[in-house]
């Protein structure tokens, strides 16, 4: 985390506890997501109300952690990358922490994206899927 902040990142982490016999005995980091400001600056104008894609990558550091990458389309048809996460497993409980991320650090005052493109993962689904129940309750 150190090294993420003195490189000029803005990294965040989902963390667990084990619990033994009723007991909290040790915190497991389970996903961390990092961004750039030039990055937040690039999602804001181009990724609001149009999309941006998701898909991770294995093998790609020696603690085997799959490396997620964000990107969206910038105004010339390019890829640009939003957002990196390194995560323990495509649960939907990373990419609900991912959304918050998103939404905390790029969307808290700008319209979401309408479209989020992924391989589809169970996780990826039941997030969405969460996520869109959630806005329908309160618009109700």
């Amino acid at each position: 985390m150190t090294i993420l902040k003195q490189n000029g990142f803005h990294p965040h982490t989902r963390e667990e506890y084990i619990v033994e016999n009723g007991v909290n005995t040790k915190r497991v980091v389970r996903d961390i997501f990092f961004i750039l400001d030039e990055q937040i600056r690039m999602a804001r104008r181009f990724v609001s109300r149009f999309l941006y894609e998701t898909n991770a990558t294995f093998n790609t550091n020696t603690r085997r952690l799959p490396l997620t990458i964000m990107v969206g389309i910038n105004n010339t048809g390019h890829t640009f990358p939003m957002a990196f996460m390194f995560i323990t497993s495509k649960s939907a409980k990373s990419f609900q922490f991912a959304n918050k991320c998103l939404t905390n650090l790029y969307f808290y005052n700008c319209p979401q994206p309408n479209l989020i493109y992924g391989y589809f993962s169970k996780g990826l689904g039941a997030a969405v899927a969460k996520q869109a129940a959630k806005e329908l309750v309160q618009s109700i």
